[in-house]
């Protein structure tokens, strides 16, 4: 995975309950959508990586290239929820650091 670094450690459990991170997930993807101009069609999953320390939300927009399942990713700090990236299936766009 080279969205994020792994870590030395692994983390096991995240500072940020599953409702905490789906609701930022949420938030912060409706934020891109209105910003970037896509609609959110559907949420597919969220998913926290303890060697990495991030969640991913992941949903499927408008904009997706495959119907089965979402391609718009968007990826957090689990222990501090700020935004690492958002990702497209056709590339990956830089949020913030």
């Amino acid at each position: 995975m080279a969205l994020a670094p792994k870590l030395d450690k692994p983390i096991p459990y995240p500072a940020l309950s599953w409702q905490e991170a789906q609701r930022i997930g949420r938030e912060n993807m409706a934020s891109q959508a209105t910003l970037k101009g896509f609609n959110v069609v559907r949420e597919d999953m969220l998913q926290y990586a303890p060697d990495y320390g991030v969640f991913f939300y992941i949903v499927h927009t408008n904009r997706d290239l495959i119907e089965e399942v979402g391609s718009t990713w968007l990826v957090w700090m689990a222990q501090r929820g700020n935004t690492w990236d958002l990702i497209y299936r056709q590339g990956k766009m830089r949020v913030a650091p």
